[in-house]
């Protein structure tokens, strides 16, 4: 896969998982996610992100947005996508000691919509 990297800071500001989601625009709502990732804070709704990170079960992206309402940074983990569409090419996004996001597929459309969102998002090293 090809990809994308960009910080997850603005400023002083933290760019969340769930900016990135949304950056991809509505195509990302019709996928499921697998989840592995440490998380900060565990409070709230995250708790229960937590329990199904670590049993490894998909999470639709509808479910996937309410786990996410409370801002929930990823310290080190990834999400990847599955579509019920086939096809699709699948999605990944890393995060990478809470500090920066890298977003892989071979959609060439999700990586424009990326870069489109994150103007400073730079081509991942091969």
């Amino acid at each position: 896969m090809v990809g994308l990297t960009f910080s997850a800071w603005r400023s002083e500001e933290h760019i969340s998982i769930l900016e990135v989601l949304l950056a991809r625009g509505p195509c990302a709502l019709d996928r499921s996610w697998t989840i592995h990732a440490e998380f900060a804070p565990l409070l709230g709704d995250s708790i229960r992100l937590v329990e199904r990170s670590d049993s490894g079960a998909e999470v639709e992206s509808t479910d996937l947005l309410v786990l996410l309402a409370d801002d929930v940074q990823i310290m080190d983990g990834d999400l990847r996508s599955t579509s019920p569409n086939e096809g699709d090419a699948p999605i990944e996004i890393r995060s990478i000691r809470g500090h920066t996001w890298d977003v892989l597929s071979l959609d060439p459309d999700v990586l424009n919509q990326i870069a489109r969102s994150f103007a400073e998002a730079q081509p991942l090293a091969s």
